[in-house]
């Protein structure tokens, strides 16, 4: 997503959609390049604004993540990371905790 780092965030989301339109085509919505391309979308999202979907979205990445890949896989650690950003960039501060929490306990048994 060079575009993003270049101030092109808006280019970046189309071509990170185009993607995933092939990847979910070809390789299918459970595969983990799928899963990831999937997240990077969600950021993209967020980063132009639209922080309410990038968190509804990375919430649904990371439950499909943790059904496909597992609680220990680093995908799945890295995609509640982002979740717990996107929540507390929506002012969800609770949630994060708790998903923060979570995630804490998570890696600390890994």
């Amino acid at each position: 997503m060079a575009d993003a780092e270049g101030g092109r965030t808006s280019a970046a989301a189309a071509a990170a959609a185009q993607v995933l339109e092939g990847f979910l085509r070809v390789l299918g919505p459970d595969h983990p390049r799928t899963l990831i391309v999937r997240s990077n979308l969600a950021r993209l999202r967020g980063e132009l604004g639209d922080v309410a979907a990038a968190m509804a979205e990375t919430a649904e990445i990371a439950k499909d993540c943790l059904r496909v890949l597992g609680p220990a896989h680093p995908d799945t650690l890295a995609v509640q990371s982002n979740l717990v950003y996107w929540q507390s960039e929506n002012g969800d501060v609770a949630e994060a905790v708790a998903v923060y929490r979570q995630l804490a306990e998570d890696v600390a048994r890994i």
